[in-house]
């Protein structure tokens, strides 16, 4: 990777618990900076959840610039190309990932 260029893997975890929920649900999220406006969300270990996934892109203001919700239950994979409306500002977002009682929230720099 490019010193500049910033690669989140991350891992969901169960909110408001004191046990260990680590999930086999893996989330990409790439680029990060991006530079055309738009980037990807991969999912994988998502076989056999009947759970909702649902994506929601905040600006700073908190302002939904993107949301979008689907059914996980027999999918393995995901990947989502996440592009808000035509003319999105460069700057920070949020894009909050929620996945049954899990749930991560990712900073995206849109540059």
């Amino acid at each position: 990777c490019r010193k500049d260029t910033i690669f989140s893997n991350l891992r969901i975890y169960g909110v408001g618990t004191d046990k260990d929920l680590e999930s086999d649900l893996n989330v990409t999220v790439y680029p990060n900076p991006a530079d055309e406006g738009y980037f990807y969300i991969r999912m994988s270990g998502l076989e056999g959840q009947d759970e909702k996934v649902k994506i929601v892109m905040r600006s700073i203001t908190g302002a939904v610039v993107f949301e979008k919700e689907f059914n996980a239950a027999g999918l393995a994979d995901a990947e989502y190309k996440i592009q808000p409306e035509k003319g999105i500002s460069k700057g920070l977002y949020s894009v909050d990932i929620s996945y049954g009682d899990k749930r991560r929230v990712i900073q995206q720099l849109i540059r």
